[in-house]
């Protein structure tokens, strides 16, 4: 990952003697200039778009979790109404899980929008420079004589921003599949004949259970209205 960015920068570290070189050596240096930095351009249009899809991939679980908190009110008041209390405190428990679950979701993606905004900022600053340096002739100018302190240290800038986006955004990748797989939900139903093992080793491992409580003494004290928690 590093390997583009130490072969950009070793550029500017030439002997001042070996600066004046036959004309082919110019040119051919000039293009390995241009390659190496349109393939930081290229990094940074990769991380941007790894991060839209990202973002994409949480908005789809945050409404799919949206419909689920929905749908598991809806089988508790179901279960009151049909003496299943069992039921009915397991959809609830499931119903805070995928809560907390959307609340967390909902933060990250702000986040992963923000961390957009700033691929997106480097990304056009890079572009920017690179028109710039090919309408100025700059490339040229500086396999002659060397590059100013000021365009080795925008250049280093930038590729260290780049190399910072693309680590980012494998760190926010694990972290959002942590997110999605940190509680599971069991297929819950009237049918059911007692809680499985899984759904009740769940259920007892997380200290919600007054809360749950609560909600079912509201469920059959207001003809299967529930006060959802905040």
């Amino acid at each position: 990952m590093t390997s583009v960015l130490h072969q950009f920068t070793s550029l500017w570290k030439r002997r001042p003697e070996d600066r004046f070189e036959p004309v082919q050596d110019l040119r051919t240096q000039q293009s390995k200039t241009q390659r190496q930095q349109e393939e930081l351009l290229a990094r940074a249009r990769r991380a941007r778009l790894q991060n839209v899809a990202l973002g994409q991939r949480l908005e789809k679980r945050a409404a799919q979790l949206d419909i689920q908190i929905t749908g598991l009110i809806e089988l508790a008041k179901e279960a009151v109404m049909a003496g299943r209390d069992d039921v009915a405190r397991l959809a609830l428990q499931q119903g805070h899980l995928a809560s907390s679950e959307l609340r967390a979701l909902q933060i990250y993606t702000r986040e992963v929008r923000l961390e957009r905004k700033q691929v997106a900022m480097i990304e056009q600053r890079l572009a920017a420079q690179i028109q710039a340096a090919q309408i100025k002739g700059e490339m040229a100018t500086d396999s002659r004589q060397g590059a100013s302190s000021a365009s080795r240290s925008q250049w280093t800038d930038l590729g260290e921003s780049i190399e910072l986006a693309e680590n980012k955004i494998e760190s926010m990748q694990a972290r959002a599949y942590a997110l999605e797989h940190r509680a599971e939900f069991a297929a819950l139903d009237l049918s059911m004949g007692t809680v499985g093992e899984a759904s009740a080793h769940q259920a007892g491992s997380i200290d919600i259970r007054a809360e749950v409580e609560r909600q079912l003494d509201g469920l059959k004290g207001s003809n299967g209205l529930i006060a959802q928690s905040t």
